[in-house]
């Protein structure tokens, strides 16, 4: 008669996908953020970025300054130092919700969040330089730069839903409201009965 030794590990298998986690925010199939929402995020992370540009350039065409600017000799390097004032106060902006949330305003409205693999949150250094430095040095090569983004924005079909940026950072984007719903595993009891 064959018994069950009572002090054995127990067995239970456990696909790879449906792996039970502690924390919700581990990235898993089941609270990756969706294409739509990361595409709305996007979008309106650019809306802030045009209301962000729109300010100034709106300031001196209202004291007509503006025609000044680009008909003058200086225009060019005046227009220089516009965008690099209008990206720096973007990335300001965003920078603040990147190290107290691991989020940009667009992910905020739509609710999602940039995880670590393991579930922590990203890091201010790992979303400004790995997430969103790289990728824009990359983008701006000749050539190079619109094959990276074109394939960077087609990488989203894949089933993490994740960007070329995701990879190099080694991120994911989780969607807040799906990784909360997700039910709490039950304990597995240490002896069987």
């Amino acid at each position: 008669m064959l018994e069950e030794n009572p002090y054995a590990p127990p067995k239970t298998a456990v696909s790879s996908e449906e792996a039970p986690v502690g924390d919700f925010t581990v990235p898993h199939h089941g609270n990756y953020a969706s294409r739509w929402a990361r595409l709305g995020g996007w979008l309106i992370d650019m809306a802030v970025l045009l209301v962000i540009g729109a300010t100034p350039i709106g300031g001196m065409l209202m004291f007509d300054s503006f025609d000044t600017w680009m008909l003058g000799d200086s225009g060019d390097m005046l227009l220089v130092f516009l965008v690099i004032g209008i990206v720096a106060a973007y990335l300001g902006l965003q920078s603040y919700f990147w190290r107290t949330r691991a989020q940009s305003i667009g992910k905020i409205t739509l609710r999602t969040r940039i995880v670590m693999l393991d579930g922590s949150q990203a890091t201010w250094k790992t979303i400004f330089w790995k997430r969103t430095l790289i990728p824009g040095l990359i983008s701006m090569v000749p050539k190079l730069g619109d094959l990276f983004d074109f394939i960077n924005a087609v990488a989203i079909f894949r089933r993490e839903h994740n960007c070329l940026h995701d990879d190099i950072a080694k991120t994911r984007v989780i969607s807040i409201s799906k990784a909360r719903k997700r039910p709490p595993q039950p304990e597995r009891p240490f002896f069987k009965k």
